[in-house]
């Protein structure tokens, strides 16, 4: 957005040095002692892995391994998600419904963040939950499966008719991914 401040980076870098091998996990207040979520010690937070990469998205020149170790993270969950389920986070029918906005973990905000990384564009597992939206479409665009409450006046708050604001959002992802879907 064109904003340079030095107390942003300095933020920035202090988030993006949690990292590990998988991911991020989940970090909280000292306040907490060794509390950590229901986790493992050595398995990713799916969520706090999508919001880590959704900022490290925004730094592509100077957090370009964090942006690899988060998307192989998130599509390794992707691609297990059968059998694993690190800190609770399922990806069954729940998290394939299509739902705006992105506050949390569901098949459109993993696919809208992960499609914001060129170089997995043409990942096969990004493109698995892709084609899972994709196949959704009807003749007038998208319509939500599921909506939070405080949003339900808002058209992507309705369940039975199509969402111009879930649609857009949908062509956003599909834009950037075209030049490797074709």
């Amino acid at each position: 957005m064109g904003i340079k401040d030095e107390r942003i980076d300095a933020a920035v870098s202090k988030l993006a040095e949690k990292i590990e091998a998988f991911g991020y996990g989940c970090h909280v207040s000292a306040s907490l002692g060794n509390w950590r979520g229901p986790g493992k010690k050595d398995e990713p937070c799916p969520y706090a892995t999508l919001i880590m990469l959704k900022l490290l998205n925004l730094y592509p020149d100077r957090f370009n391994e964090g942006i690899t170790i988060c998307c192989d993270s998130l599509l390794n969950v992707w691609e297990h998600s059968q059998t694993k389920h690190p800190y609770m986070f399922y990806m069954g029918t729940d998290f394939r419904k299509l739902k705006v906005p992105y506050i949390w973990y569901d098949i459109m905000h993993v696919v809208e963040v992960l499609s914001q990384a060129e170089k997995y564009q043409d990942d096969r597992r990004l493109n698995e939950m892709y084609e899972i939206i994709k196949k959704k479409e009807t003749e007038h665009g998208f319509i939500p499966e599921s909506v939070y409450m405080p949003w339900k006046e808002w058209d992507f708050g309705q369940k039975k008719t199509v969402s111009d604001w879930l649609t857009l959002c949908i062509l956003k992802i599909e834009r950037r991914l075209t030049p490797v879907l074709t």
